[in-house]
């Protein structure tokens, strides 16, 4: 699956993709983006962006791309990145993935 900086920027200057098991964050002014798994310590965390910051419905701890909490009760904790989440050049990626599911195309 790939979710393009484009159709990410359409979201907003901060914005989240939940997804199953999964969420992205992405932060524009940083041009980064980044997945990791939403399930930290036996809980799934819900994720939103509010007052343009990315906060976790369960207890309203901030979040940052990096994955880092940085306010709240969650502060220190980390989310576990995706090991095979990574930022590619899409022409690169699709010559050896043809039959990826791209967001914002369906």
């Amino acid at each position: 699956m790939a979710f393009p900086f484009g159709w990410l920027a359409e979201l907003g200057s901060v914005a989240v993709v939940n997804d199953a098991h999964r969420v992205v964050l992405w932060d524009e002014a940083g041009q980064a983006a980044m997945a990791y798994q939403r399930d930290l310590d036996g809980q799934t965390l819900g994720f939103e962006v509010a007052g343009g910051r990315v906060v976790d419905r369960e207890t309203g701890s901030t979040w940052r791309v990096d994955g880092l909490a940085v306010a709240g009760p969650l502060e220190g904790r980390r989310l576990t990145p995706i090991a095979e989440a990574y930022v590619a050049y899409w022409f690169a990626w699709a010559a050896f993935h043809p039959d990826t599911f791209v967001r914002g195309e369906e």
